[in-house]
């Protein structure tokens, strides 16, 4: 069952200043490749993987450009998403995200890997990552921001590790777990990946792999 998104509320949540990146601690690095058997839920080892994602954005985040199935870089497993981008405005933001058969999230963790290249951005000016979830009730949630860790030295580029707990995430200031009456039924959900405000423009590829749902600790 798809629902479409009205595109001014869409504006409203995924416009949140993504200048405000450089206030978070990185996340962690990963400098996995290709290691073991991908057994996340979204594991992006075939287009099947795909199906039902979109990097469908308005406004201020289009800055996906492409996104197809491929073995070129993996963070498990033998492949994963990679990502064409077009970040040519500060803070501005790209989005990949899915919709379908409605789901509860209250009470999971979710986790996904993005692979960023070397040369991408400096360490003092760095690029972000977010999720985020909308409600039949068209409430938008988003967690905090992270940086993306710059690679350093002369390897290719390393991967970051983006997690989020739901029930953390916060709609109009207040989260999941204090909007109770909200319900935890989830319509729309997805990742964004931001543009600092001073960070430099980059046109090229990231890649995503191994999304999970799992229970938050």
């Amino acid at each position: 069952m798809r629902k479409f998104i009205i595109p001014g509320l869409l504006v409203l949540f995924l416009a949140v200043s993504c200048g405000d990146v450089m206030q978070y601690a990185p996340g962690p690095v990963e400098y996995t490749d290709g290691a073991a058997v991908d057994d996340s839920d979204y594991p992006f080892e075939t287009p099947a993987d795909y199906t039902g994602f979109t990097i469908y954005g308005v406004s201020d985040n289009l800055r996906f450009t492409s996104a197809v199935v491929s073995g070129e870089k993996a963070y498990k497993g033998s492949a994963s998403l990679k990502v064409g981008v077009n970040y040519n405005a500060a803070e501005s933001g790209g989005v990949l995200s899915t919709e379908g058969i409605d789901i509860h999230l209250a009470g999971q963790k979710l986790t996904a890997r993005v692979w960023i290249p070397n040369g991408m951005f400096p360490a003092d000016y760095s690029y972000g990552a977010s999720f985020f979830f909308q409600l039949p009730n068209h409430n938008w949630y988003q967690s905090t921001w992270q940086n993306l860790s710059a690679p350093k030295g002369a390897v290719a580029g390393q991967w970051n590790t983006i997690t989020a707990n739901v029930d953390e995430m916060v709609f109009d200031s207040k989260t999941l777990a204090e909007n109770s009456a909200d319900g935890n039924t989830v319509v729309k959900w997805g990742l964004k990946v931001g543009q600092g405000g001073k960070s430099p423009n980059y046109t090229g590829f990231i890649y995503i792999d191994s999304i999970s749902i799992e229970p938050a600790e």
